[in-house]
């Protein structure tokens, strides 16, 4: 008897029939709902005997107008320690994400932002334009993680550009 109950649950399991009702529950957004969202890096290395090291944060708040575009603006923070030639600075945020199956527990997504320095602003400084590419996994209902890689470039005269990655963490409210 315990082997067909277990051969059931087996069966059953494997055609999916528990998994739709947790998956159901679990979705990137939709229309009208609140996203806040957090990201954090620090990395540095040994240098002759002093750890050098770089610091990054964000927060941002979206708004879902449509079933695909959240709207966001939020701040950044960022800094070198035991280097002395970085001081910290914190920059605003504004941009939009596009999300293409928002209603399913992962969903790729494009994003855009433009960022402007509200401290440590240097003469000429017109902030940076961002664009990058992701993945958003739910792994709860109003809770999921997000992997992404963009690129940035100042539009500062000479700016330069440069590869991003990030990881982080969504709410949906």
């Amino acid at each position: 008897m315990k082997r067909h109950l277990f051969a059931l649950g087996a069966l059953a399991w494997m055609a999916g029939a528990a998994a739709p009702a947790v998956a159901q529950d679990r979705e990137i957004g939709r229309q009208g709902a609140t996203q806040l969202s957090f990201q954090a890096v620090v990395t540095g290395s040994q240098a002759a005997s002093d750890f050098q090291g770089f610091y990054f944060g964000a927060w941002d708040i979206g708004y879902f107008t449509s079933e695909h575009l959240v709207l966001r603006v939020g701040n950044q923070f960022q800094g070198a320690f035991n280097s002395g030639a970085n001081q910290p600075s914190l920059s605003t945020n504004v941009g939009s994400t596009y999300y293409f199956s928002p209603h399913t527990p992962t969903s790729f997504y494009t994003s855009g932002i433009y960022s402007f320095r509200l401290t440590n602003r240097s003469e000429g400084d017109r902030g940076d334009l961002v664009g990058s590419i992701g993945v958003q996994a739910a792994v709860r209902s109003n809770a999921s993680v997000f992997f992404e890689g963009g690129y940035g470039r100042s539009l500062s005269s000479g700016g330069s550009g440069v590869l991003l990655s990030s990881v982080g963490l969504r709410v949906l409210f």
